[in-house]
């Protein structure tokens, strides 16, 4: 391979008309880069650099996989990642107190969020408190090949403003957790409003008493979503989601039919909408309190083989409204039912459908209300 150098005036003038020899790098010192002829075409290809984020995006990178970076100079750039993201957080934070970072907030709209990019597998317990700072894997699909936080997220968020529900915004996107102690994977505490996002979020519980998702946060209008996820656990009957308080929006969840699902408790508000869940024991979605839940297009499954398993089980005045939804509750047990609950429960539904062989009874002292599903034209 030869690089010639065009610097004569005769050559500058015609560096847009000259081709050279297939594979031969020439410097064009008019533009001060580097042209890669491919024999055919005149003027050649600039070589350039690959583009490497500067400090200024917002965009922060962590690959515990590397050895070669020092952590004390490590700044997050592509180039030069942090080993943690915890060292990104601490990082960010410096950043903003010393003014270089600004989390400019009006209302709704964060005109610069911020994003963590995990490039590797972490081992750490991750705690987020400052909202609009987002972890992402860098992988198109977490469920079939994870980038794991082994170690637990705990989301207590630090804003009390009357803006705290948008200041106080957090999410994890294509990764999975797995905790590595006897800790709920993805826990969201505090009394500051919140949101979390959970997009194609794959969580393991490996042990018996502990959840994946558990929210106790009474922050008014507090908030849950989750898109494409799955739970799962290795054994044990508590429930792989557990809403205590706040709202939950579930779309599109997958579970490994082991131990029950969901919880709705207290005063807790949600829905689910296109997912197939399943337990193996007890209820696969029980409600409580004054608990408020809604299900469209779902599959509801208990392979329990146990008396008293549930497809839904209710109790105090939690009230229920579903479209379109399947049971598939074994019919052994006498005392087996797709929905339990007692007085003062509320059910509005339509188009209820069982599997084949399986249980289609409701507690007697539900009360029953068919949704109106035809329009009135006026």
């Amino acid at each position: 391979m030869t690089i010639r150098k065009l610097e004569s005036k005769a050559v500058r003038a015609a560096i847009g008309t000259y081709i050279g020899r297939a594979g031969e790098i020439s410097f064009d010192p008019a533009i001060g880069a580097l042209k890669l002829s491919d024999g055919i075409l005149p003027g050649g290809v600039a070589i350039t650099q690959p583009t490497v984020p500067a400090l200024s995006d917002n965009r922060w990178y962590v690959d515990p996989s590397r050895t070669d970076i020092n952590p004390v100079s490590a700044t997050g750039n592509f180039a030069n990642p942090f080993l943690g993201i915890t060292a990104a957080l601490v990082y960010i934070e410096a950043r903003i107190a010393d003014g270089s970072l600004v989390l400019n907030i009006s209302g709704a709209v964060v005109d610069n969020p911020q994003f963590i990019i995990l490039k590797s597998s972490t081992t750490e317990n991750v705690a987020l408190t400052r909202g609009n700072i987002f972890i992402i894997g860098d992988t198109p699909d977490a469920g079939h090949a994870p980038i794991w936080i082994k170690g637990y997220v705990t989301v207590t968020p630090a804003d009390s403003s009357a803006n705290a529900i948008n200041v106080n915004r957090f999410g994890l996107f294509n990764v999975a957790v797995i905790p590595s102690t006897a800790n709920h994977a993805i826990q969201v505490t505090g009394a500051n409003s919140s949101k979390l996002f959970l997009e194609d979020v794959y969580c393991y519980q490996g042990n018996d008493t502990k959840s994946c998702v558990y929210a106790n946060n009474t922050g008014t209008g507090s908030r849950v979503e989750m898109y494409d996820c799955t739970m799962a656990r290795a054994s044990g009957s508590v429930y792989l989601i557990d809403i205590q308080r706040g709202f939950c929006s579930i779309n599109n969840l997958e579970t490994n039919g082991t131990g029950q699902v969901l919880n709705m408790a207290n005063d807790s508000t949600g829905n689910m909408l296109r997912s197939g869940i399943e337990a193996n024991t007890g209820a696969v979605v029980t409600l409580s309190g004054t608990a408020q839940w809604g299900m469209g297009v779902s599959i509801i499954t208990n392979t329990g083989t146990g008396t008293n398993t549930y497809g839904i089980s209710m109790s105090g005045t939690a009230t229920m409204q579903f479209g379109v939804c399947t049971f598939n509750i074994p019919a052994a047990q006498a005392t087996n039912r797709a929905i339990n609950g007692v007085a003062g429960n509320v059910v509005l539904y339509s188009g209820p459908i069982f599997q084949y062989g399986t249980t289609d009874k409701i507690s007697s002292a539900i009360t029953l209300i068919p949704l109106d599903t035809t329009f009135t034209a006026v």
